[in-house]
């Protein structure tokens, strides 16, 4: 039996990517769906739902889930999720789709998932103003300067504010890693992958570090909050051996 911490949730390892005949047959019926476009920001968060790095997460996030993550940190199901994982589109994409149909998540021309549409939601400039604030300002003496800065300077609140008029939610399905399995070979990793490693180093220790992780915006809360929780979030693996003959970390 694994030692390890169990994935974020308590629903296993939650992987959206399909495979084999699922994965082909989906690729054929995604060619005569609508295609929407995606960010790049969307299609990071797409690979990080198929390898189950955003587990338990099985879509883009609805009002509910969005608004609960804004205010309380968690979704609406309690589970504790520190910033929202939505996906913006554009009002002319918008027009005219219904809950229950099916799309093509499409970014520069390659289909990257499916989506049973769950709900669409205007996200007007107050909205996204209101989820900065709560997301990204945090307390203390420099967040009363937080709207003269963070348009021109902060990354995740340009990225917001920059976002289509409405949100796109529903459950996906994954058809692509993207370049990173070919262009990073050995380097690129999976949560399932990188299991195996940390089972046969138990019983060492090992110090965390976890880098440009969107739970760095919301620091200030992370000692309310249980530690094991906020994992689920590290996209980038670092570790080391404790051990007086290691210097520094070694990138996975």
């Amino acid at each position: 039996m694994s030692k390890l911490v169990a994935p974020h949730g308590g629903k296993g390892l939650v992987c959206c990517l399909l495979e084999g005949k699922a994965l082909e047959d989906e690729k054929k019926k995604a060619a005569g769906l609508k295609q929407i476009e995606i960010s790049s920001r969307a299609k990071g968060d797409l690979i990080m739902m198929g390898i189950g790095g955003f587990s338990p997460l099985k879509g883009f996030m609805n009002k509910a889930d969005w608004k609960s993550v804004c205010e309380k940190m968690t979704l609406s199901d309690g589970t504790f999720w520190p910033v929202p994982v939505t996906l913006d589109i554009a009002a002319a994409d918008a027009k005219g789709l219904k809950p229950g149909e099916e799309v093509a998540l499409v970014r520069k021309g390659e289909i990257m998932a499916t989506m049973k549409v769950e709900e669409v939601y205007e996200m007007t400039e107050a909205d996204k103003k209101w989820e900065c604030e709560l997301v990204f300002k945090g307390s203390g003496p420099d967040s009363e300067k937080f709207w003269e800065v963070a348009p021109s300077d902060h990354p995740g609140v340009k990225m917001v504010l920059a976002q289509k008029e409405f949100n796109l939610a529903g459950p996906v399905k994954v058809l692509s890693q993207g370049e990173y399995p070919e262009k990073f070979p050995g380097v690129y990793m999976t949560p399932a992958s990188c299991a195996p490693r940390w089972t046969n180093a138990a019983g060492r220790k090992w110090p965390p570090c976890s880098c440009a992780t969107p739970c760095t915006a919301r620091m200030n809360t992370w000692p309310k909050l249980p530690w094991k929780s906020a994992t689920a979030w590290s996209s980038t693996l670092w570790w080391a051996p404790s051990s007086p003959a290691t210097s520094r970390p070694k990138s996975a």
